[in-house]
């Protein structure tokens, strides 16, 4: 009897230390990430300011990087809108809004309370602009708000105050020409394209700005067949047999309009079609009207030639649409480098 309890309790040992070396191995696969240290903060400057103001904290124990020890930082328990740079000894992070309170950093599983408090002010609010259905190149654009007046107090000037154009190559910047308690005053630069804008005040913070359409400006819609129309280009290239592409405008003013093209080819029988119409279903489903081709000369493929199609009778601050369309016999078509609209 004694020896079957012995066998038994032999048994029961066995699976218990094969039980306990799966587990331990277990273990060493989840534990990849090193144990943390308790990061220790020396200094938060500033200890005020507006949602994105970046905020750097000195101290060690923070990581080489981020994703050291999985690191966050709090500001009155809400997380840091962006994280700048992340070091050691130094991280830079951007304030959230209404972040006002202790500033906490999170390392891992370790929770450091800095002892300094955040102040996050009240931003700059854009409750409005206009016009709001499109805009001329030259004209001013007036942007509603509050909380202007803390900037205005701070020293921020209107030539401090920039619209960045974010559709634009190269991202446009205008500076405004008015900066008061309620509202900022813009002149849309020749050279800015429509799209989402960011407005920056003095340096302090950056609000996003309106979706502004520019009059005139030609917005892509939608492309077919063999055809490359980049948005905000004003150009089309790629183009073979059967290819299209469709822009959307509002028109500058109340008139009779060219669609003017500049546009190019390397082989003879090249043709380009354009029609403007009110109706983006009929562009879009019925065939393209044989009136409306014009030939487009062989010079080379870097030589363009000016095509002229109209005239199209327009009202200011409707929205029309235009299709570019490609006739040849075989390869490759017409390259466009430049197309918009000129009052006749």
């Amino acid at each position: 009897m004694n020896k079957f309890f012995k066998h038994i309790l032999s048994a029961i040992a066995v699976a218990g230390l094969v039980t306990g070396t799966v587990s331990c191995s277990e273990d060493d696969e989840q534990g990849v990430y090193p144990v943390a240290p308790t990061a220790v903060v020396e200094s938060v400057a500033p200890l005020a300011g507006f949602a994105g103001q970046e905020v750097t904290i000195k101290g060690s124990g923070f990581g080489e990087t981020r994703s050291t020890y999985v690191g966050r930082v709090y500001f009155g328990g809400i997380e840091a809108s962006a994280y700048k740079s992340w070091t050691e000894n130094e991280i830079v992070v951007k304030a959230p809004a209404n972040g006002s309170g202790d500033i906490v950093v999170w390392i891992e599983r370790n929770i450091t309370k800095s002892g300094k408090d955040f102040e996050c002010y009240e931003g700059a609010v854009m409750t409005g602009y206009s016009p709001m259905d499109g805009i001329n190149k030259g004209e001013i654009l007036t942007i509603e708000g509050r909380n202007f007046k803390r900037f205005i107090d701070l020293g921020v000037k209107a030539a401090d105050v920039k619209m960045t154009f974010l559709g634009s190559k190269d991202n446009v910047v205008a500076s405004a020409k008015t900066f008061t308690e309620d509202k900022i005053e813009f002149e849309i630069p020749d050279n800015a394209t429509g799209g989402a804008t960011e407005i920056d005040l003095g340096g302090l913070m950056t609000i996003d700005g309106p979706t502004i359409t520019i009059i005139g400006e030609l917005i892509l819609v939608e492309t077919g067949g063999s055809c490359k129309a980049p948005n905000g280009s004003n150009a089309i290239g790629g183009t073979q047999n059967g290819g299209w592409a469709i822009f959307t405008f509002k028109a500058p003013d109340t008139g009779s309009f060219a669609m003017v093209a500049n546009a190019a080819t390397g082989s003879a029988g090249r043709r380009l079609n354009v029609e403007i119409s009110e109706s983006l279903d009929h562009l879009m489903n019925d065939e393209p009207a044989e009136a409306n081709y014009q030939d487009v000369p062989n010079k080379g493929w870097k030589n363009p030639t000016r095509l002229e199609y109209g005239p199209y009778d327009l009202t200011r601050g409707k929205t029309y649409y235009v299709k570019f369309y490609f006739s040849c016999p075989s390869g490759w078509c017409v390259d466009v480098f430049t197309m918009g609209l000129e009052k006749l």
